[in-house]
């Protein structure tokens, strides 16, 4: 049992070493609106805020000179229905879950992406993932070109997907960042949560009990 507790420590450790992250966009649509199937978090911005933090930003229901209402959003207008803005005056903002290790894959409705709209993943101190800005930051320009902020196409409004790989820091926080008016969001989706080091540990510790015990078993039979 101790040479397996010590293949688990190390197993663990390897877990640290960085992967890479990557974007795919899925153009705009009803279905690509709503927030995909199985998802462990949603937050849509249609009710108060619940298991998050936001900094800064502007939550709205209405196209305005802050920012346009997604297009092909399947949600109304009204006080019941709202997304979230970033304008320059107000950038950089950052939403940030609570309490959590980290999820593998975020994704979120992004309306007349722009040039100037960046995206940060954030880990669970709200720093960047594996502290690399190359690896957690995205221009518009690189999810959706041309990225030209028109506010009716599928091309600049559709569902931004991000994944890390399996030795990163787990996403459990966003940073929006725009230069210019403006960076407007919807539906924002956290799924593939990220065990707790110490679940990890337990989880592989018992593998190697039930492993043991089937080989101490075999061995019977043989004997026998």
């Amino acid at each position: 049992m101790r040479k397996f507790v010590l293949a688990a420590a190390a197993l663990l450790a390897t877990t640290g070493a960085a992967q890479a992250a990557t974007a795919v966009y899925t153009p705009g649509s009803a279905a690509a609106f709503a927030a995909p199937a199985g998802s462990s978090v949603v937050i849509d911005f249609n009710s108060p805020a619940a298991g998050y933090t936001l900094s800064g930003g502007l939550i709205q229901n209405i196209s305005n000179g802050d920012g346009a209402k997604p297009a092909f959003s399947t949600d109304g207008a009204g006080s019941g229905f709202g997304y979230l803005t970033t304008t320059a005056a107000a950038s950089p903002v950052t939403l940030q879950l609570d309490g959590t290790t980290g999820y593998r894959q975020v994704s979120f409705y992004w309306g007349s992406i722009d040039t100037y709209n960046t995206i940060q993943l954030l880990d669970a101190s709200g720093n960047l993932i594996n502290a690399d800005l190359t690896f957690s930051s995205f221009t518009g320009t690189q999810v959706a070109p041309p990225a030209d902020g028109n506010q009716g196409l599928p091309q600049t409004n559709g569902r931004a997907t991000f994944t890390i790989g399996a030795g990163d820091q787990g996403i459990a926080g966003l940073r929006f960042i725009s230069t210019g008016n403006s960076f407007e969001v919807d539906n924002i989706a956290f799924s593939s949560a990220i065990p707790e080091p110490a679940t990890w540990a337990m989880m592989i510790v018992g593998f190697g009990m039930v492993g043991a015990a089937m080989r101490r078993r075999n061995s019977a039979v043989v004997t026998a």
